[in-house]
Order: structure tokens, then sequence, then C-alpha cells
């Protein structure tokens, strides 16, 4: 007697591959990376054996092209400037901003809906594990500042600030119970923003409801019950007696930083040293404004600008700006390809007509350019390992619920089988 084994099917499997990488980031930090490089070989090998079609609609082929672009720019500057075989490390880093149009095609294997609930339980589930995560960080561990699975704060806020959002917009579309959970999530999110310690990304805490009203449909207005405001309304309460010390004291650095910089020509804090390597980027991308520097020097290029033009001595990775850090790093051609990624998508779904589903995808495309953006505004935005794969994953997921409009293949097709 043999015992019958169901094998996965793409629809199973794809809404927990979703539900983990856009909810759990925060606590399993670089997981997700692995996570997205495993299926971007496993959609290779289904397309070499015809398990996968590239049916994309005209509007997914435009900001295919636009991620495609974002990677002929990286690698074009790192050829260029080739100088260490870390620069074909790097392009080999690059290379998951190809397979946005795989990522794509496995999501057309499921349903809109099915897809649009595993991004909403993903967010719900984990804020409520990425607060945990971070309160044990913070209270028990007594960090300054959590960091999660991610092992930074950078990544980790826009993490906390991206399943915020998603969670904001999921309680405007559900009801009762539901609605209750997905705001204590909401709240829980915004929780572990705020013990992130990363001030730049705290005005997401306001852009999320935004969002939510303004991509609200006639059919599935925002309306919250009085049990859900309660859980709010308490939830709020519990994150700000928590956090009060952390956030007030890390706004009152911003008015100290202000005053040294202002009154004393001081520029050795956070904000005056931005300004600075600020001011060394734009001079370095004035030196090779079309194609950049490449990744490999740009910590020694940076301390090395900031020396000859202040006599001031800097230390940084990056430079906390997501257009000078392009510029520096791949020029005009960067920077133009980068901010294709952003507008290309957000101007065809505002063009499209949309449904349900793809009223929610376009919620989620918002969320993800809202926290990308504000987030390399003062900090990064790309080129580190979970910020790629949350913003590559994210918009292919957006993208699917927005503009996809049939349901191609049998829906229960094992993942073996074609």
């Amino acid at each position: 007697m043999t015992l019958a084994v169901r094998r996965p099917t793409y629809p199973a499997t794809n809404w927990l591959f979703t539900l983990v990488i856009i909810g759990w980031g925060g606590v399993i930090g670089s997981t997700i990376t692995v996570l997205l490089a495993g299926a971007l070989l496993w959609n290779l090998v289904e397309l070499s054996r015809g398990r996968l079609a590239l049916d994309l609609e005209f509007e997914v082929r435009l900001v295919a092209a636009a991620f495609a672009a974002y990677f002929a720019a990286l690698t074009m500057a790192e050829l260029v400037n080739y100088s260490h075989p870390r620069s074909l490390v790097k392009i080999v880093e690059y290379l998951p901003f190809l397979g946005f149009s795989l990522f794509y095609a496995s999501l057309c294997k499921c349903r809109r809906e099915d897809i649009a609930a595993a991004v909403q339980w993903g967010a719900v589930s984990g804020s409520l594990a990425t607060f945990i995560f971070a309160a044990f960080e913070v209270v028990y561990l007594g960090d300054y500042r959590a960091s999660g699975g991610a092992g930074n704060s950078g990544p980790f806020a826009s993490i906390s600030a991206l399943l915020y959002c998603l969670c904001v917009i999921t309680a405007a579309r559900r009801h009762g119970w539901t609605q209750a959970l997905a705001i204590a999530a909401a709240g829980c999110a915004a929780g572990a923003l705020l013990l992130s310690g990363m001030r730049g990304l705290w005005p997401v805490i306001l852009i999320g409801p935004m969002i939510a009203v303004f991509t609200r449909s006639r059919n599935h207005a925002p309306s919250v019950s009085f049990r859900a405001m309660i859980a709010g309304v308490i939830l709020i309460a519990g994150m700000v007696a928590l956090s009060y010390d952390r956030v007030s004291q890390r706004v009152m650095e911003v008015a100290h930083d202000h005053e040294r910089i202002t009154q004393y020509s001081d520029y050795q804090n956070s904000i005056g040293q931005r300004l600075l390597i600020w001011e060394a980027g734009l001079d370095l991308w004035s030196d090779k404004p079309l194609i950049g520097h490449g990744s490999n020097n740009i910590p020694a290029l940076m301390a090395e600008r900031v020396l000859q033009l202040t006599g001031t001595e800097v230390g940084y990775s990056h430079f906390h700006n997501f257009i000078v850090t392009a510029a520096v790093q791949s020029g005009l051609i960067g920077v133009v390809a980068m901010l294709a990624m952003i507008l290309v998508p957000l101007w065809l779904a505002m063009r499209r007509q949309r449904d349900e589903a793809a009223n929610f995808g376009f919620a989620m495309l918002l969320s993800i350019h809202a926290t990308f953006v504000t987030s390399g505004m003062s900090n990064i935005m790309l080129n580190h390992d979970i910020m790629d794969t949350l913003f590559i994953f994210g918009s292919a997921t957006a993208n699917f619920l927005i503009f996809r409009r049939s349901e191609s293949g049998n829906l229960s097709q094992p993942l073996s089988k074609k």
C-alpha cells in the first residue's frame, strides 16, 4: 500500500511565498533574499522547460523594461569603472532586477484575489511578529534601536513602514474582527518603526492613512467599526507609552543638530554630516556625470572628497540620499533608470481602469513607493539585499494585481506538471 502525496500547486506555493517575502523580512532578515534567489532559479528552470510563459501585458513589459534598464545602468557603471573582481560580484547581485518578468509570470498561475489576500495576511502576521521582535530587542536586550532579523535599523524600519501602510489599507477593506486585527497590526508595525529610531521614515505613519483614503473605491469606502476604533486607540496609546522616551530623544537630537549647524557651524552630528557627504557626492557626480564611478570605491571616494572640500573625516558606505547615491554610482543614466522604475508603473496604473483587486494593488504600489522614496531621502533606498528583494517582488506583486486581467493556466496545477 502506497501513501498518496499531494504535490504543492503553484497557487499554494505562491500564496505562502508572497506572504513570507512581503510580511516577514523584519523577522527572518536576509532569508527573504535567499528565497527570492531560489525562486529566480526555479522560474528559469520552469521557463526553459516550457512550464512558465512570459505572457505579459503591454504595461508590464514597459515596467519590466524599466527594471532591466536599471540593471543595465548599474552593470555598465561597474564594467566601465572595473578595478576589482568585486565588480563582477555586484553585477550578480543586481540580477534579480532582471527577474521582474519571471516573478510576474509565476504569479500569473494564481488568482489575483488570492495573492491580494496573501499580501494582507502577510502584512498582518508579519507586523505582529516584527513588533514582538523589536520590543524584545529594546526592552529585554536593552538595544537603543531595534534592528530585527535584518540586523540593520534602516532596512528594518523600511520593512516596518511598508507593513504599516499595507495593514492600514487592509483595515480599510475589511470588516469585523479582521478589520480590528488589521488595525492592531498597523499599530504594531508603527511601534516597530518608532523603536527602530529611524526618524526619516516616521512621516510614513501619516502617509499610510492618506494612501488608504486616496485609493478607496465607491463600493468599499473605508468604514471603521466602534470596536476597531477602540482597539486602534488602545494600541496607539501603548505604542506611544513604550516608545515615548526614544521618540522624544530622537526629536530633540534634530533640534540640537540644527542649532549646532546654524549657530556654531558645527557639522559633527547626524544632519551635519549628511550635508557634508551630499556636497561631496554632487561634486563627485560632476567628475563623471553620465556613467558614474561604480560601487567599489564609493566609501573611499566619499571620505577623500569630504576631507578635500571641508577638512572633515567621515566614514559612510553610501550617501544617505537615493539620488546622490545613484548619481555617484551610475551617473545620470542610473538616476533616470531608477526614477523610471518608480514613475513608469505609477503613470500606467493611474491611467488604467481598476477593479477592487487592482485598486488594492495600486494602494500597495503607492505604499512601496512612499516607503522606499521616504527612506531614500535620508538613508538607503536600493542596493541592499533586503531592500532590493522587497522592492522587486513587492513591485511585481503590485503590478500583477493592477494589470493582470485573465486567469491563465490550471489553478490546481502541480509545480512539476505543465
